[in-house]
């Protein structure tokens, strides 16, 4: 039981990462922020993460959208030049910013960003 567990380790930290595994082997971190979603996320965190930046771009580049096309390049920039994710505020900060992207490209329903009590 114990070699088929360590065979499947490796897939198992592939897909879904382990986090702090990089800095307890290295002891050091990724230099940006992709890469370290990648080691600490894995594929399927990565994909959650990197999925709507992507699709903001795609679509902002398809609807001639230029001033989103900007701020979602810069901030793909920032990302690969700043490591930017050290708390929860950057990270509700960053999920602020990709609702605002998507409402301005009105890939969201206003209904949805309400909240009824």
């Amino acid at each position: 039981l114990m070699h088929i567990l360590k065979m499947v380790q490796p897939l198992q930290n592939l897909f879904f990462g382990c986090s702090q595994c990089f800095g307890m082997e290295y002891n050091n971190s990724a230099e940006n922020d992709w890469l370290m979603f990648l080691l600490e996320l894995g594929m399927m965190g990565f994909l959650i993460y990197a999925l709507p930046i992507i699709y903001i771009f795609y679509y902002s580049f398809y609807k001639k959208d230029y001033y989103a096309l900007l701020l979602i390049s810069l901030l793909i920039l920032n990302i690969f030049v700043y490591r930017q994710v050290s708390g929860a505020q950057t990270v509700i900060l960053h999920w602020i910013l990709i609702f605002s992207f998507l409402k301005q490209l009105k890939l969201i329903n206003k209904n949805l960003l309400k909240i009824k009590w």
